[in-house]
């Protein structure tokens, strides 16, 4: 799990939990969250874990 963040008026800040998801970036350029791996994407070499 991680912490988000976002700017509210001024210089308020709004945090909230952000728990473990699968996102991947399509071909459009687009980051897609909640995305379902199939078995071939799980089994493959070019992962990245962001942080």
């Amino acid at each position: 799990m991680s912490q988000a963040r976002t700017k509210e008026r001024g210089n308020h800040y709004e945090f909230w939990t952000v728990t473990d998801a699968l996102a991947i970036k399509t071909t459009s350029n687009q980051i897609q969250v909640g995305w379902l791996a199939s078995q071939s994407d799980m089994l493959a070499e070019d992962w990245e874990t962001l942080s």
